[in-house]
């Protein structure tokens, strides 16, 4: 073998190697969720025994890309805990978001779930939120409820969005393995988004929940968008069941429930009201007559 030819056999063993450096390169790259924070190992808090019963099975977290918001938006930095905090109602409607601002308004709402829910390991998890915490940043709450206790969730995107960047839009990703358990199972997840980042109460969040199975190609995902309705949406939504008669209407939107209620009477008249209540995003949650 002349000169000639060793050089070019050189040549190409080079070449090939830096070729496999590359593709193990991107196809590394691909392998991480872009945007969001992944639920790392330990995450996903492993219930203590309690009163309340058995703890959940812990599951392995699932990964998967980020999922891109559809409309104008500005990212804000944020973390999340992912707990499984099981306890069925009849009739619940999901999902349920409440802001916390404090260390006593996160109290009350551990107090007023606790035994509505598999709260053991709630308290743990809180922790971290202090009054230094809540000093420049709120915490979002966002319960939900899976079909199967092999479903887990992953946010992958927080940001600020509508005209003025007042709505809070959060993009959830479910994570469905594809082989479903006969129990079902609710999750708090607990959103930290970044220092600064705030909104007028529970009407200006948007949540944005990305289901698909692991696997499946992104074009059989689907989106399921749950929009803060306006004060004159709840009005028109609770007309639908309304079934007095009235003349007078009043809406109000109630920050310690996180739901609407819409008043409908007979002016100067005593009796014969009807009062509906609807969750932040419209859902109907109930309704009473006055006497």
């Amino acid at each position: 073998m002349n000169r000639k030819h060793i050089i070019a056999v050189c040549a190409l063993a080079l070449c090939t190697a830096l070729c496999i450096v590359g593709v193990s390169a991107l196809t590394e790259g691909r392998s991480r969720p872009t945007g969001g924070t992944e639920p790392p190992s330990g995450t996903e808090k492993d219930e203590p025994e309690c009163s309340l019963g058995p703890a959940p099975e812990p599951g392995a977290p699932l990964l998967t890309p980020g999922n891109i918001l559809p409309f104008d938006m500005r990212s804000v930095g944020f973390s999340a805990q992912y707990l499984r905090t099981d306890g069925y109602h009849e009739g619940m409607t999901y999902p349920r978001v409440k802001i916390i601002r404090s260390v006593e308004e996160l109290n009350a709402y551990y107090e007023a779930n606790r035994d509505r829910y598999h709260m053991c390991g709630f308290p743990e998890a809180c922790e971290r939120y202090d009054e230094t915490y809540f000093k420049d940043r709120v915490l979002v709450i966002v319960l939900v409820e899976a079909g199967s206790g092999s479903i887990r969730y992953q946010v992958t995107d927080a940001a600020m969005t509508g005209v003025n960047k007042d709505v809070l839009s959060i993009a959830i990703d479910v994570l469905d393995p594809g082989m479903g358990t006969c129990d079902m199972a609710e999750w708090h997840i607990l959103i930290e988004p970044a220092e600064g980042v705030d909104v007028t109460d529970e009407r200006y969040v948007s949540v944005n929940l990305h289901t698909g199975s692991m696997g499946k190609l992104p074009g059989n995902n689907t989106d399921t968008v749950y929009e803060p309705i306006t004060e004159e949406q709840a009005v028109e939504i609770a007309k639908a069941v309304v079934t007095v008669e009235y003349d007078y209407v009043k809406a109000v939107y109630d920050t310690e429930t996180a739901a609407w209620t819409v008043d409908f009477a007979r002016e100067n008249t005593l009796g014969g009201d009807q009062t509906v209540t609807l969750d932040p995003y419209g859902i109907i949650l109930g309704s009473t007559y006055g006497e």
